[in-house]
Order: C-alpha cells, then sequence, then structure tokens
C-alpha cells in the first residue's frame, strides 16, 4: 500500500486532487447483449481482474459498479525521483491514478538507468514544461521537486531507445509501463460497444434531464459524448414506433464531435442522436442553420424548439478527481461563470414553455454553480423557475452561497463533493465520487 502524500492537506477537499473516487462507473449497453446480468458481471470480472467487485446499481439497470474488495488508497508523494524512473505527462498521471497502465504516448521520459522488464517508479509532470526525451531526470527533479507528483510503480515494458531514439517510429502506441499495485480497475480492455467509463453524478444528471422517447432535446457542450450518449439510449430503451424522440449534441471542436459519433455508432443510436460542430454560446446560434454534408445531417434551429436541455457548462473543472494538475486553471478563476451565461441565455431562447433546463458543471467553485443558478433566477425571474432535481443523491446547496437567500432553494439543487463521505442512499458510490452540480429549471 502507497502511503506518501504530495503535500500537506489542508482539508479533505485538497486532499482529492490527488486521489481518484475508489468506485468506478460504467454504462452498459443493455440492448446489445444477449446475456443474463449475472453473465454480463461475470464477463466485466474476465476483463478487469478478480480482484475486484462488479455489480450492477440497484436502481439503475444500466449502470454497473466496480470496486476492489480490499480499501486501499493511492496517494501522491513529492519525495525526488529515484534512479530509474518514467515521467509522464499530468493527464497520463490522473490516468494511472485511476487505474490505467502507461501507454507509449503519454511517456515524457525515461531515465538513462531504467531497463525493459525493472521496476520503475511513475511521476507525472504537472506543469508540461519537461523536454521530451529528457535523461537526466533525476537532476532536474532536485533543482524543481515541485514540478513532480508520484502516481505509482510499474514495470517497464519498452526500451528507452524506442520512444525517444533513432529507432523511435517502431513503438509509438503500445504499452511503456505496466502498473502494479493498482487499486482501481483498468477499463481499457472494455469493448466500447457495450461499455462506457461515466462518472456516477454525470450519470445522475441525465436522469435528472429524464429524456423520453418522443423528446427533442439539446446537449449544449456534449463532448466527449458521454450523456449524449446516455440520453439517446435511453429514448431508444424506452421507444415505440410512433415515438420520434432524439437528442441534437453540439461541440465547437469537430474532433470532439468526431469522438461523440464514435460513440453513438458504437452503441447504435445513430437514428436518436445527431451532433454538429457548432458554437453553442454565440447569440446567433438560435437560429443557427446545422449542417453536415459529409453526413447528410441538417438541423434549423429556432426559438422555443426544444422540450429539454442539457446545458454541462463548461468550467473550471476543480471537481474532477484526480486532477493532479489544477493549478494550471487557477489563473482563469473568476472568468468561467461570465462565459456559462452566454449559454444559459441561447439556452432559454431555445426551450419550449412547460420544456426542462438541466444546468450542471464539474467544478466545485460556489460562483459557477449555486450563485450561477441565483444569477439565473434573478436574470429570468418571469421564464424560468428552479425545480427540484430527482433522482437525488447529492447534498443540498452551500448555505455561503447567495442562493441560501431562498432556503427551499438550496433544497432544490444537489451537490457533489469532492470528499468521500459516508452517507448515501442506496449504494456507497453515491458517496464518494468526483466534484459536481445539478440544477433543474422548468420555462414558464
Amino acid at each position: 500500500m502507497i502511503t506518501a502524500f504530495i503535500m500537506e492537506k489542508k482539508n479533505e477537499c485538497e486532499y482529492s486532487f490527488f486521489t481518484a473516487p475508489f468506485y468506478s462507473t460504467i454504462r452498459v449497453n443493455i440492448g446489445e447483449f444477449s446475456l443474463s446480468k449475472l453473465q454480463i458481471v461475470e464477463q466485466v470480472l474476465n476483463l478487469v481482474g478478480r480482484g475486484f467487485e462488479v455489480a450492477f446499481h440497484p436502481l439503475f439497470e444500466e449502470i454497473i459498479v466496480i470496486y476492489q474488495k480490499e480499501t486501499r488508497a493511492v496517494v501522491a508523494e513529492c519525495n525526488l525521483p529515484p534512479k530509474k524512473t518514467v515521467i509522464v505527462g499530468a493527464d497520463c498521471g490522473n490516468a494511472v491514478l485511476r487505474g490505467s497502465d502507461v501507454f507509449c504516448p503519454g511517456v515524457v521520459a525515461i531515465s538513462g538507468l531504467a531497463l525493459p522488464e525493472e521496476e520503475v517508479h511513475i511521476y507525472a509532470d504537472i506543469t508540461g514544461s519537461l523536454s521530451r526525451g529528457t535523461k537526466s531526470v533525476t537532476e532536474l527533479a532536485i533543482l524543481h521537486p515541485e514540478q513532480f507528483v508520484f502516481v505509482g510503480r510499474g514495470i517497464l515494458k519498452v526500451p528507452r531507445e524506442s520512444l525517444f531514439g533513432s529507432d523511435r517510429a517502431q513503438n509509438t502506441r503500445g504499452l511503456a509501463v505496466e502498473v502494479v499495485d493498482k487499486t482501481l480497475p483498468s477499463l481499457s480492455r472494455l469493448p466500447p460497444k457495450f461499455f462506457f467509463p461515466q462518472n456516477f453524478p454525470s450519470l445522475i444528471c441525465v436522469h435528472v434531464l429524464d429524456p423520453k422517447p418522443s423528446d427533442l432535446i439539446l446537449d449544449m457542450c456534449a463532448a466527449p459524448g458521454g450523456k449524449t450518449g446516455h440520453i439517446a439510449y435511453l429514448i431508444k430503451r424506452n421507444k415505440k414506433a410512433k415515438d420520434s424522440g432524439r437528442v441534437v449534441a453540439i461541440d465547437r471542436t469537430i474532433s470532439k464531435v468526431a469522438k461523440i459519433r464514435e460513440h453513438l455508432s458504437d452503441w447504435n443510436l445513430q437514428s436518436e442522436a445527431v451532433s454538429f460542430c457548432a458554437d453553442s454560446s454565440n447569440p446567433e446560434f438560435v437560429r443557427a442553420s446545422l449542417s453536415d454534408p459529409l453526413l447528410d445531417q441538417n438541423f434549423q434551429l429556432q426559438p422555443a424548439i426544444f422540450d429539454k436541455i442539457l446545458l454541462d457548462a463548461p468550467c473550471s473543472g476543480l471537481g474532477k478527481r484526480p486532477y493532479i494538475q489544477r493549478h494550471l486553471v487557477m489563473h482563469k478563476l473568476g472568468k468561467f461563470h461570465t462565459f456559462q451565461r452566454k449559454f444559459v441565455k441561447n439556452a432559454v431562447g431555445l426551450l419550449k414553455p412547460g420544456g426542462v433546463l438541466v444546468y450542471s458543471t464539474c467544478t466545485t467553485l460556489i460562483e459557477e454553480n449555486e450563485d450561477q443558478v441565483q444569477w439565473i433566477l434573478e436574470t429570468f425571474p418571469t421564464a424560468l423557475k428552479l425545480i427540484p432535481c430527482e433522482p437525488n443523491f447529492g447534498k443540498s446547496g452551500r448555505k455561503e452561497s447567495r442562493l441560501a437567500q431562498s432556503f427551499d432553494s438550496l433544497s432544490m439543487v444537489q451537490y457533489f463533493p469532492p470528499c468521500p463521505t459516508e452517507v448515501y442512499s442506496s449504494h456507497p458510490c453515491e458517496g464518494d465520487t468526483i466534484g459536481f452540480f445539478i440544477a433543474k429549471f422548468v420555462k414558464l
């Protein structure tokens, strides 16, 4: 068991930046299986390993929970790297803390003394400033110890020269380090046609939206596509011949739209969802003509057209777990809430009277969560009404926020703190999640 720490804990939420939730949640494409739930669990166990417990969530037939039989925690440490060291990027470091092995694209540097099949210590460069291929890792760490975060140990599987030498083109995608002493399952072996890893609050967010088979739904900031796929799945699951419900997914980056489409294709959801590259924060978006000539897809936006809208708003992301490079967004704090309001204004225009808007973020900041809800209520008093979030697995809104002007309003939103708690209603995974916030409105 690894028990070293990256820094002195100021509080449990600070600590959570360097740990992952103990429970992994997976969305399952039940409709594509000809197996019983017991057989599906057995298949997942064969893929992730017998050291884990696998079970369907008691309330949601499409959610599987995976956790280790024995409680063990990997916590980052601040010791200097030893001589046999692999340095990875920050995103790769987060993935290792969530149970992943290290693959070649994530490797930044390997110390010159490290050889294949030897044990190495894995550190993440949280600044992104280390030159790729650097040999003298230890010397740099002595000068800049704050730059590296310990994320685990493993067995090196490739020689340094295959990544940084003259023959580096021969091995650029495979396994670089097989991580040992894992506390979380590696989910990379789960076939994407049947399984989609997704944080528990993100799954609950879609159930709060409550998609119906006849609903026309807008996902305003859809990448990487998990919520879009979940919405489309729930529409398809309950769809009758007369139903024409579907979700329109938007992202402003074409590569991210491609990822959304890949997931929809994997799950055979093309009839329940379409996706477009567009900027849903643009004031002209409300009347935009969306098209993709390559896929022969078109959609004309107009005011009051959608039954439901999901706004999973761009945010500071301070609820992510782990998030070892969270300091990189600190200079942007105080700017996100203003940007989020552009999306809200468009959502109000596009939503039908009687329609539902779900607003969510994966940050812990009050100004992007409860205070944003209060701004929405003050700005659109005759257009939007706050209603309870059901199902509710989070805590109430925080009393130090502006939303506390109304106690009833605090109880209507749900906040998932990024700190493990003993409080849950039906499964322990509900009390150990990423930081997340959900609010639900109805248009008057």
